[in-house]
């Protein structure tokens, strides 16, 4: 090999390590940024929720608990066997399936349900 080949074959490898180098930095700082960006969406949902979290207790505190506006309305307030509890719209629909677990809800009692507001004829 001439020394003009070896010098280009060396100026090719040099260039070949310089560009993959420059690659994996490029993998790194996108991994970096793609976690920057990630960490800043999952901060704001977090911000979010807690914002959620704080009205429906304040709403709770305006309107009072599902149970109290259950006991107002004429309803008692009781543990259901499955998800749908007495709940108008689930229970009027013959397609839904309820979840078979332990869920305190309002009775309103024979041929009535809970609107989520109040005890209805259903």
């Amino acid at each position: 090999m001439n020394k003009k080949a070896g010098l280009f074959l060396s100026a090719v490898v040099l260039t070949v390590v310089f560009v993959a180098g420059f690659i994996v930095g490029l993998r790194t700082d996108f991994k970096f940024l793609g976690r920057s960006i990630l960490e800043e969406e999952n901060e704001k949902l977090n911000n979010q929720i807690v914002e959620l979290q704080d009205k429906i207790a304040e709403l709770q505190l305006e309107e009072g608990t599902g149970e109290e506006i259950c006991l107002s309305s004429g309803g008692s307030w009781r543990q259901f066997t499955n998800s749908c509890v007495d709940y108008c719209p689930l229970t009027e629909n013959e397609e839904v399936v309820c979840a078979q677990a332990i869920t305190e809800g309002c009775d309103c009692g024979e041929d009535m349900c809970w609107n989520g507001e109040e005890c209805e004829a259903g």
